[in-house]
């Protein structure tokens, strides 16, 4: 069956496909109405942007939600165009009374809204599914990461961190690729975007939870968003030192860099103590900038609660922009790291 004259006097049609379509794979009542909806040219062009990218990336489920959504965009524009009139002129059967009427539009109405609701279910299926598999695929990875926005995991937060101006791109003709109105769905793909939705608002990790909120405090990341700091650093743990226990080693080649939340930690060099750092300071970043071993040992002077991580310095061709804005930070914090340093030094 296709879209084609979905709608006739009584609505049978249409009741039957909404009332399919609703059990066939449910609806999200949690999605606001039209939040999805107003991004569907965005979300088509991204699918068939990525699907250029990578051969592999629109596989069966994509595609059946993209026709599913396709289909109801159709129907959804039919119900916003349909005139009892019209539609009771072409029905013999068809009693033209303002009762009918009445009736009619009642039922278009409330239709009306169940359609919307599918395609904001569909719509955001899509998008899970869409950012699920960029994640698994080298390629459009690899260019995702050009636009800087890190592992993001769906559409609106993609169009608000992103830093070109891809309207233009957004508009385009999309056609299904099949007329089915009852499509099928298979076991597997439901468990996969249960799946998905389940996961689809965990909350950071501790460790760059912790990061993010200590950003305000760490000079290295000044003018960057959070997006930002997620597709720069890695590896991110919080952990909490006794009193002294070695943090770092001097001639140690680990690159790890650490931020201090509580506590106080002693720096020695040569088997000289040659400094300290307290909260929201940072060390071990010389090593991580100049590639070579470590400069000093650090040592838990008390008690302390520090922030591990690294710098993902290979990704600077994919993120010049986020990169250039580190680089800027760190060497004013180094600058001010060997001004400190200056104050202290014997005359």
């Amino acid at each position: 069956m296709s879209t084609v004259n979905i709608i006739d006097s009584k609505l049978e049609k249409l009741t039957d496909i909404i009332k399919y379509n609703e059990t066939s794979l449910g609806i999200n009542k949690n999605i606001r109405s039209g939040s999805f909806l107003n991004i569907k040219e965005e979300i088509f062009y991204l699918v068939n942007f990525f699907s250029s990218i990578d051969d592999n990336f629109k596989d069966e489920l994509l595609q059946q939600l993209l026709n599913d959504v396709l289909h109801f965009l159709n129907i959804y524009e039919q119900i916003e165009k349909a005139n009892f009139e019209d539609i009771c002129s072409g029905d013999d059967a068809c009693n033209s009374t303002d009762e009918l009427k009445n009736k009619f539009n009642s039922k278009l109405k409330e239709s009306k809204l169940k359609v919307i609701s599918i395609i904001n279910t569909r719509l955001y299926c899509i998008d899970l599914r869409m950012w699920d598999l960029v994640r698994k695929s080298k390629k459009v990875k690899r260019f995702v990461n050009i636009f800087e926005v890190g592992d993001v995991r769906n559409t609106q937060e993609f169009l608000k961190i992103q830093k070109y101006n891809l309207k233009p791109m957004f508009k385009g003709n999309y056609i299904p690729t099949t007329n089915n109105l009852k499509p099928i769905y298979k076991d597997e793909h439901d468990k996969l975007l249960i799946s998905l939705e389940n996961g689809y608002e965990d909350k950071l990790d501790e460790g760059m939870e912790h990061l993010i909120k200590a950003k305000e405090s760490i000079g290295f990341f000044e003018n960057m968003s959070d997006e930002e700091i997620k597709l720069i650093t890695s590896d991110v743990q919080f952990i909490k030192f006794n009193a002294s226990e070695v943090i770092t080693k001097q001639g140690d080649e680990c690159q790890d860099l650490f931020f201090v939340i509580s506590g106080e930690c002693t720096v020695v060099q040569d088997n000289k103590v040659v400094g300290s750092v307290g909260v929201n300071q940072i060390f071990g970043e010389f090593s991580k900038i100049t590639n070579k071993k470590r400069f000093s040992t650090v040592i838990t002077k008390v008690p302390s609660t520090l922030l591990r991580f690294n710098l993902r310095l290979e990704l600077f061709d994919e993120a010049p922009f986020s990169f250039s804005t580190l680089y800027k930070n760190i060497l004013a914090e180094l600058v001010k790291k060997i001004d400190i340093s200056n104050q202290y030094k014997p005359k």
